[in-house]
């Protein structure tokens, strides 16, 4: 074989290498969609940070309301409603906070583990 033609053997093989990956790529299911967990309240609170949420659920019942619902005007927090869709961002193997995003958003939130469900 000349050396034009282990060019075009190789040039063939990583265009079929490329293909090959592309199409696997498509075959993949996208991320697994969670819901939203019902709850006693209706709601499950999530922050922007781990520290931030920590510190907001920390506080004795009048200290939460009034934090959580000036980090939620500020855009730090959410409520995150009975029955949304969401998707898992960050999930630590020890603690009990994932960071979830809803469907079509991009900002993700830290919440309880127990506020999901794969129904």
């Amino acid at each position: 074989m000349t050396l034009s033609g282990v060019r075009r053997a190789c040039g063939v093989f990583a265009a079929a290498c490329i293909s090959a990956v592309l199409t696997q790529s498509a075959a993949v299911a996208g991320p697994t969609a969670y819901h939203i967990k019902d709850n006693k309240a209706g709601a499950w609170f999530g922050c922007d940070t781990k520290e931030r949420f920590d510190k907001i659920i920390s506080f004795d019942k009048a200290a939460f309301r009034k934090a959580a619902l000036s980090a939620i005007a500020a855009g730090n927090c959410t409520v995150f409603r009975a029955g949304q869709t969401v998707y898992l961002g960050d999930v630590p193997i020890f603690g009990g906070l994932i960071q979830l995003r809803r469907e079509g958003e991009t900002e993700e939130y830290w919440t309880n583990r127990e506020a999901i469900s794969s129904k």
